[in-house]
């Protein structure tokens, strides 16, 4: 079971890498549009390595479904593997 939940996560991770860079420019500009600010050297630093991991919390989750292109997605097409990031977020 973990095995499956490493490979959602890592799927996952993925999914909001492409948001990131297709549509904020990389992760400074992600973190500004999440958070309304700049973030410091270390915040940003931070903010990386959370995305690297994959690990979100229910504040990112938040977060994603109320700002980004996510808010229009199903968990259901977000985990369906069968659709890239192009497809999923309409950039094909």
């Amino acid at each position: 079971m973990f095995d499956i939940e490493s490979q959602n996560m890592e799927f996952m991770a993925r999914r909001v890498r492409y948001i990131s860079q297709a549509d904020y420019g990389g992760d400074k500009g992600f973190y500004e549009h999440l958070y309304g600010r700049p973030p410091t050297e270390q915040e940003l630093a931070t903010f990386r390595l959370f995305l690297k991991r994959g690990n979100g919390n229910w504040t990112f989750l938040y977060l994603l479904t109320t700002k980004t292109r996510f808010k229009d997605l199903t968990l259901s097409d977000i985990y369906n593997v069968e659709i890239n990031n192009a497809e999923l977020f309409g950039d094909d």
